[in-house]
Parts: structure tokens; C-alpha cells; sequence
């Protein structure tokens, strides 16, 4: 075999490789779209938050959630997180009214909730909602458990995958605020 016939079939084989290489990247990119594929990334999680008074609340907050007249004057957020590995839009639905609980003092309270009830995630993209917890009632320098339970339903919007319902908790820590006079039992007698 001579020397140039060798080279030919190197070429050949290269050419052939890349053919297949861009075959395999164009069905990927293009016939094989994966659907929304949404996972709660703050499912069974433990986040900390400082209650406060509306007027000390973030501007966004303000501006998502209204300030409601209820027996205490004092609100916390919390976070919850969603990732959408799918290439397709996906939506996170709040099924249920959201459970809050307040472990404090050896006495449970129910407490307030708002939050939205649909968000939509964007392919490959991760989304956190806030959960503004209220009616929340001095904490007396020591902190408290909320355990916050509900039900999502997800699904995607490419194929007729079915929708999924889950059932989720997260347990949120009410510290006190030093630096605000008004988180004080004593302050809210006055």
C-alpha cells in the first residue's frame, strides 16, 4: 500500500467521525427536547430569618405583598427555590393554603401566610419565590420554630407529561431583631 492511499484513508476516517459528531449535536439540539424537569431545591430545609415590622421589610417585598391589619404587627420571608433542568418552560402551582406553625414557649401558634400561587421557571434555570410569613407575635429574646408544610403541583408545557403533586416542608428559624426597639414584648405594651 503506498503512502498516499494511507493518508486517504486517515482523511476519510476523520471526516467521518465529524459527520457523525455533528449528527449526534444536531439531534440533541433539535429533535430531542427535554422536557421541564422541575426539582424543589429548598424541600425539607431549614432557613433562618429575622421577623420585622412592614415598614423595616425590603422594597420588593413591599412592593409584592401588601400590609395587612392583623393582631401582630410583625413579618418574616422565607425563600422557596425551584430548578428546571428540562429545555422547556415549566410551572410550580401552590395547591394547598400554606400550614405555618410557631413553636414558641411551649405554646403553638398559627401564623399568616401569603405567597403566589403559580411560577413559572424557564428552561434550565432556577427560581425563588418569596413566603412572607404574618401575624407574627413577639418572640421575647429567644428564638422559634415555624414548620411550614404544603402541596406543589409542576409540569411542563412541551409535552403531554403528566403533572406531578408533591407534598413539601420547610422549617424556618425566627430569630429576634436586637437592632429593632419594636421586636421587644415590652415596647408593644407602651
Amino acid at each position: 500500500m503506498r503512502k498516499e492511499d494511507r493518508k486517504w484513508d486517515f482523511s476519510l476516517g476523520v471526516a467521518f467521525a465529524a459527520l457523525v459528531v455533528a449528527g449526534i449535536t444536531f439531534y440533541f439540539q433539535f429533535l430531542h427536547v427535554r422536557d421541564a424537569d422541575i426539582a424543589i431545591i429548598s424541600d425539607n430545609e431549614e432557613q433562618g430569618t429575622v421577623p420585622r415590622p412592614y415598614r423595616f421589610m425590603p422594597a420588593s417585598s413591599q412592593a409584592d405583598f401588601p400590609e395587612y391589619k392583623e393582631e401582630y404587627p410583625f413579618y418574616a420571608l422565607v425563600r422557596l427555590v425551584f430548578a428546571n433542568t428540562g429545555d422547556c418552560p415549566g410551572f410550580v402551582r401552590m395547591i394547598d393554603p400554606i400550614q405555618a406553625t410557631m413553636e414558641h414557649d411551649g405554646r403553638n401558634h398559627r401564623l399568616a401566610v401569603a405567597n403566589y400561587t403559580y411560577t413559572l421557571l424557564p428552561g434550565h434555570s432556577i427560581v425563588d419565590r418569596a413566603i412572607m410569613l404574618r401575624n407574627i407575635p413577639p418572640l421575647s429574646g429567644r428564638p422559634a420554630t415555624v414548620r411550614l408544610t404544603f402541596t406543589l403541583e409542576t409540569g411542563g408545557s412541551c409535552r403531554k407529561t403528566p403533572t406531578r403533586r408533591q407534598q413539601s416542608r420547610m422549617t424556618a428559624i425566627l430569630y429576634p431583631a436586637a437592632d429593632t426597639p419594636e421586636m421587644t414584648a415590652t415596647t408593644l405594651k407602651q
